[in-house]
Order: structure tokens, then C-alpha cells, then sequence
């Protein structure tokens, strides 16, 4: 078992998975249905280098998206400069309707690392260059039809985040929002303030058996894996497409998530 167990976690971490969701809502979206592409936590450098990550670029890319959503740790303290550059170029020629959106997480402020190679403004130059769209405690209304708020991450931040109250208070609430937030945290109060749909990372799942579980208990973040809702807000939380630290998972597994938005107006 001692043997097995890390050879199972080494083989799991490329055993990266496709989830779907569906989430229904009464707003008007363009078009009767959105398909986003949701991904977070490459960690790039750790358990991903750039053949690998190319290999998921062209099969994420023929899912055909609506929407690609980055919610943070794309890069980490292992990350080169060259993978940051050319891993920015590669997401940036990927495919979508609606453009290309990202929020920055704990990792990529590089903070837990005396010398890294670049620094967060690097990861932002580089990102804009290849027409990714940087919101940190910011909105956007996208095609006059739906928004997407990016927040600031909760750890490391250099100033106080916006709350979200201050963030929707002058948004059209009759439009479909979206949240972007790396930590799957304050969902009640996106709730209570007009969010319809949430994606966060950031808990990798609780990559290492018995991480989950310990962080359910003590009710680390309000949610560790998956989709819940409270009313018509719903949060999604993936556990990533690469991982942290070591490069096993005995506690969750690799994965992208494709989230398919419908319209019904009899709700």
C-alpha cells in the first residue's frame, strides 16, 4: 500500500477529466444556450510543462467555447518566465465567442518565493498582449448581455477587496452575472446580492487524501469541490487541471470543466 498509494496519486495527475455542468436560468443570454470553458490551478511548471498543456490546449479548444474563464493559479512559484510567456500566448489562441477572461490567484502574486522570475505585472503585460481580458475587482458587461465580475484575490492582496456589494450595486441586475473569484469563499453575500453563477478554485478538490474531509470539517471554504446553490445563485469550485506542491492526487482528480448556460424562460 505504501508503494502503490503515491504510484496510484503519479499516474492520477495526468488523468485529467472533462466535467459538465448545466445551469438554467430565466435571464436572456444571446443565444438560447452559453457553453463556458472553466479552468483554474495549472500551477504551470509543476506538474504540467508545455507539451502537455499544448496537448490540453487543442482538445479544450475543440470543445468549441462560448466562453473561457481562467480563475487563477495559472502560473506559481515553479513557473519559468519562458513557460509564463508561452503558456499566455497559447491560451490566448484559443478559440471562443465571447473572449477570454482571468483572475489572478494566491500563486500568482508570486509571494511565496524570495526571487521569482517575473512579477504579477509581467503575468498582467503578458496576458493583455494576447487579449486576455485582467479583472481584478472589476466588471465588465460582455456583448450587452451578460456580466463578469473579477475579484481580487483574498490572500496576499495589496489593498483591501471590493466587496460585492460594492461590485453589483450598479449593475442591470436583469442580466445573467457571472463571478469570478480563485477562493470559493463569501458565497452568501453573492447570493444575497444578485450573482447568478460562481466559478472558483483554489482547493485542488483536496488533492491528497485526507485534505477534503479535514476541510470540510472545519469548514475551511464553503465549498471544497463541485456545485451548490443557495436560491438562483449556483458556485462551482474544480479541482484543477495540474496541482500544487508534490505532483500526485489520491484525494481528487485532474480536470477542466465545461459549463453549458441555458436559457428557460418558464423558470
Amino acid at each position: 500500500c505504501s508503494i502503490m498509494w503515491p504510484i496510484y496519486g503519479l499516474l492520477e495527475i495526468d488523468n485529467v477529466k472533462v466535467t459538465n455542468y448545466d445551469y438554467n436560468t430565466s435571464k436572456n443570454i444571446t443565444d438560447s444556450s452559453m457553453k463556458i470553458l472553466f479552468l483554474s490551478d495549472l500551477h504551470m511548471g509543476t506538474t504540467l510543462d508545455l507539451d502537455k498543456f499544448t496537448k490540453y490546449v487543442i482538445e479544450m479548444n475543440n470543445t468549441k467555447p462560448d466562453l473561457i474563464l481562467l480563475v487563477g493559479d495559472i502560473f506559481d512559484e515553479s513557473t519559468t518566465k519562458e513557460e509564463m510567456v508561452e503558456v499566455s500566448k497559447l491560451i490566448g489562441q484559443m478559440n471562443s465567442t465571447y473572449g477570454i477572461f482571468y483572475v489572478f490567484g494566491n500563486h500568482d502574486q508570486l509571494n511565496y518565493r524570495a526571487d521569482p522570475e517575473f512579477t504579477k505585472e509581467d503575468i498582467r503585460n503578458n496576458l493583455e498582449k494576447n487579449n486576455i481580458v485582467v479583472l481584478e475587482d472589476e466588471k465588465i458587461l460582455v456583448n450587452d448581455s451578460f456580466y463578469i465580475i473579477g475579484r481580487q484575490d483574498n490572500a496576499f492582496s495589496d489593498k483591501k477587496r471590493v466587496t460585492i456589494e460594492n461590485l453589483t450595486k450598479d449593475i442591470d441586475k436583469s442580466k445573467l452575472i457571472i463571478l469570478l473569484d480563485h477562493q470559493p469563499l463569501d458565497t452568501q453575500n453573492a447570493s444575497k446580492y444578485g450573482v447568478d453563477l460562481q466559478f472558483s478554485g483554489h482547493t485542488h478538490g483536496g488533492q491528497i487524501w485526507p485534505i477534503r474531509p479535514f476541510s470540510e470539517l472545519v469548514g475551511m471554504y464553503d465549498v471544497i469541490y463541485g456545485n451548490q446553490t443557495i436560491g438562483d445563485y449556483e458556485i462551482i469550485t474544480t479541482s484543477g487541471i495540474g496541482a500544487w506542491g508534490f505532483p500526485v492526487r489520491t484525494g481528487s482528480f485532474s480536470e477542466y470543466v465545461i459549463t453549458t448556460v441555458n436559457h428557460n424562460s418558464n423558470l
